[in-house]
């Protein structure tokens, strides 16, 4: 660079035109454009603000750390600087100049031969204090430095383990909080089982030590009714229990096996067995949902016709891994001939043994046996009629129109700032009422405060009325981390009969006044493994390795996720035995010798979530539980009885009473049905009152 010389004049360069004349199709190609120059012959930045413009055709390097604010990038052209002025510089890295220095090249030399002289020589203690906190001053922060420093004060996971599940719940967002919070596995990451003041907390049995009943089915009846409760609108199917599906299917039950990790409770007895009994709840089910796989404008009636529609498609939809094995072995090689080099230099990479390829192959597929179009579920073991069940709910949400379109719709309303969760949990059930009001009250402060436009949702209105309700999972009751578990009160219910709503309406409907519309279904509640889950996980999908350093080979089988969930309470009985045994675990109830959890555990504020979320819902359940067994006893036939003449005499009345020997319960029981009848029809001016 020559800054005497006359610059270069700029243009406009056309260095990827090859002649003068621009092709015909430079239009649609889109290639008259200007070039950003390499190197520039002025001061004026390349990119950003006052410079000159163009495209770049540099490529940006992906996977690399860029900083927030990026800054314009310019050319070093400064003054020229003799050497001599800046070698001082230099040394101030490491050592402090003399005064007396002349600036000349020798001046570190001349330092550094007195260096010895010095350290003999004693010197008054304030002028090495001055000298040494000279020499050690650090040199100052910058912003940057600051905030790498934050944010590892802030983020807790210093090293991953084997069940570490990287999130953004660490993440600051300017976004307000909500009614809903993302569902994390924080709580099951062995880092944080690992930690000494841990130790007590890690201990801790499923369910906290309560019996338990190994139920392998669990997680397939959780996810069919939470599909039937979330899209209850299309589908349009009545309210169904987890017991229904159990006693529907003919599922055996599991015998209880001894544990460290459990503790083992028998299975109930069950009367009159029959491995061929489908009930017509389970029928007609299983009929839905073929109709909406196939898209049916009308009711399927005979599944014969639907199981010859589904027999071409099924290989498409795909089959479950329960009925397929895949082929595909990591131990396995195939011979690939040689071919030529790219580099002729450097023969040997020429790869000659490679992975042998392979596919999914079924091994069991019910739609191609006879006897399954001919008797339908009746034909199928009663593992796979609830995996059939199961499948056809997984079909039908990537085949049914309406399904589809809802959950396009739902997601084009998903403008909020900030990161997307996988899954969604209620603020008010995971984190407690309490926290609902308070963040409340705290998000309004910051929202008045605010200038921007921020979106800002009440945390504790209404989860399902969220734009992610298709993320939450409503049947959720806690989430205790460690080795205790996530609980799931599984049911169907809405916001009017107890199910998940606003903090005011559940606390209304807790309280009795909100029993409104059809009753809900029984229920049970189940925990699930989720750190024995991840570990499995981490076996087929992982990389893992012994303590000498030497790989573990993986599985070639899918782990088996109905192994890691557990049944702890299915009537209103066994639910109020294990909130008892909660609050003698929190010190509530009870005496010393119990083994209380320390308010200063990792565990207490979890534990004492779910305690008050079963223990309010758990006088509602009592009620509900009262009335449909009145339901069923007054749906039943009675016996007839013998009837007589009608006395009409008030003598008569007085002295036998207005009912016969024996009916006066029954009796008793229909006035109390409508009373609660009478309690249905006044609810909806409570609810009137209460909006």
């Amino acid at each position: 660079y020559n800054p005497s010389a006359k610059p270069r004049r700029l243009g406009r360069p056309r260095k990827h035109h090859q002649n003068l004349d621009s092709p015909s199709d430079s239009s649609s190609r889109n290639l008259n454009h200007a070039l950003v120059s390499k190197f520039r012959f002025d001061n004026q930045p390349i990119e950003g603000p006052g410079s000159r413009g163009g495209k770049i055709e540099r490529a940006i390097p992906r996977g690399k750390i860029t900083m927030l604010k990026k800054k314009q990038s310019t050319l070093p052209f400064a003054a020229a600087t003799s050497p001599l002025k800046a070698e001082p510089k230099r040394a101030t890295r490491t050592r402090t100049p003399s005064k007396k220095a002349d600036g000349s090249l020798d001046a570190p030399q001349q330092e550094k031969k007195k260096e010895p002289k010095k350290t003999v020589k004693r010197e008054p203690k304030k002028d090495t204090k001055k000298k040494a906190t000279k020499a050690a001053s650090p040199k100052k922060r910058t912003k940057q430095e600051d905030q790498a420093t934050k944010k590892l004060k802030t983020s807790k996971i210093v090293s991953t383990s084997r069940t570490t599940v990287l999130n953004t719940s660490h993440k600051i967002s300017r976004q307000l909080p909500g009614p809903i919070v993302g569902l994390f596995y924080d709580l099951y990451d062995d880092n944080v089982l690992g930690a000494t003041q841990n130790a007590k907390a890690s201990s801790e049995k499923i369910a906290f030590g309560f019996p338990v009943l190994k139920n392998p089915y669990a997680s397939d009846i959780l996810f069919i009714l939470e599909f039937l409760n979330k899209f209850l609108e299309i589908v349009k199917f009545p309210n169904i229990s987890p017991q229904e599906v159990e006693q529907g299917l003919s599922l055996p039950s599991v015998e209880a096996v001894l544990s460290e990790k459990y503790v083992p409770k028998p299975a109930k007895p069950v009367e009159d067995y029959d491995v061929n009994y489908i009930s017509p709840q389970m029928k007609s089910l299983f009929l839905r949902l073929m109709g909406m796989v196939l898209n049916r404008k009308r009711e399927v009636t005979s599944h014969s016709s639907a199981i010859l529609e589904l027999k071409p498609l099924v290989i498409n939809l795909g089959l479950p891994s329960e009925w397929r094995e895949n082929t595909i072995k990591p131990d396995e090689f195939e011979d690939e001939p040689p071919g030529s080099p790219v580099d002729p230099n450097h023969p040997d990479i020429i790869v000659t043994r490679v992975y042998k390829s392979g596919y999914s192959q079924p091994t069991y597929n019910p739609f191609v046996l006879a006897e399954f179009e001919q008797f339908g579920l009746q034909a199928l073991e009663p593992k796979d009629r609830l995996i059939l069940l199961r499948v056809l709910v997984q079909w039908s949400l990537s085949s049914c129109e309406a399904l589809k379109s809802l959950i396009f719709k739902n997601s084009q309303n998903t403008d909020i700032p900030g990161d997307k969760e996988t899954f969604y949990a209620s603020r008010a059930i995971l984190k407690g009422f309490k926290n609902a009001m308070d963040t409340k009250i705290e998000a309004e402060a910051k929202f008045n405060k605010r200038e921007d436009d921020v979106k800002f949702i009440d945390p504790t209105s209404d989860p399902l009325e969220h734009c992610f309700r298709i993320r939450i999972h409503e049947q959720l009751a806690g989430d205790v981390g460690f080795h205790i578990g996530r609980f799931y009160l599984c049911r169907m219910a809405d916001k009017t009969n107890g199910g998940l709503a606003s903090v005011k309406k559940m606390t209304s409907t807790w309280a009795g006044s909100g029993n409104s519309g059809e009753l809900p279904s029984n229920f049970k509640l189940f925990v699930q493994d989720v750190h024995g889950m991840l570990e499995s996980s981490l076996a087929y999908d992982g990389v893992d390795h012994t303590s000498s350093g030497e790989e573990i080979p993986n599985p070639r089988n899918l782990p088996d996720a109905s192994q890691f969930w557990y049944e702890i309470a299915s009537d209103v009985e066994e639910l109020s035995d294990f909130v008892n045994f909660l609050s003698k675990r929190m010190g509530y109830t009870g005496t010393q010798e119990d083994d209380i959890v320390p308010m200063t555990s990792l565990i207490y504020r979890p534990m004492f979530n779910l305690f008050n979320y079963l223990s309010g819902l758990l006088p509602l359940l009592i009620r509900q539980e009262k009335v449909s067994q009145i339901i069923e006893n007054k749906d039943e036939p009675r016996t007839s009885r013998q009837k007589g003449g009608i006395n009409y005499n008030d003598k008569v009345a007085s002295q036998h009473g207005y009912f016969e020997d024996g009916d006066e319960e029954g009796n008793a029981e229909e006035e109390e049905y409508e009373e609660y009848e009478e309690g249905l029809d006044a609810q909806s001016e409570d609810d009137d009152y209460m909006e």
